[in-house]
């Protein structure tokens, strides 16, 4: 049963990743941040698993992301370098939700052939502009 983990999973563009995922058939979905109770609160109402994760914590990102097959950045654009290299340290695809920001651009493209070197999918500009 593949799982997507979802940082930023409550807010706005995460919530509705999550309705979406949890949606399909099979598909198990865990979100995320770094306000537990938020987190806690909206993983309620949709039914899904919820942790807390924060960024600039490493460990938290390897505990949120373990079981995880898919990871989902819904959050600051200005956390991309450390989120993709989490997604690698645990075999996960990856999947972010923001805007093409140079900063963005150049994290993923650093790190773009490791992530084909491991066979992992690397979808970026999944967001809502225009979207997938």
């Amino acid at each position: 049963m593949p799982r997507l983990a979802i940082v930023g999973g409550y807010g706005m563009a995460g919530r509705a990743l999550a309705r979406s995922v949890m949606a399909l058939p099979g598909w198990q979905v865990r979100i995320g941040g770094p306000n537990a109770a938020k987190a806690e609160r909206v993983a309620s109402e949709l039914g899904c698993e919820h942790l807390r994760v924060d960024l600039s914590e490493p460990s938290t990102l390897d505990g949120f992301l373990s079981g995880a097959d898919w990871m989902a950045l819904a959050c600051a654009a200005n956390w991309t370098h450390e989120a993709a290299q989490g997604a690698l340290r645990n075999g996960c695809h990856w999947l972010d939700l923001q805007l093409s920001l140079p900063a963005k651009r150049q994290a993923l493209e650093a790190l773009g052939q490791v992530f084909a070197d491991r066979n992992l999918c690397c979808v970026t500009d999944g967001g809502f502009h225009p979207g997938l």
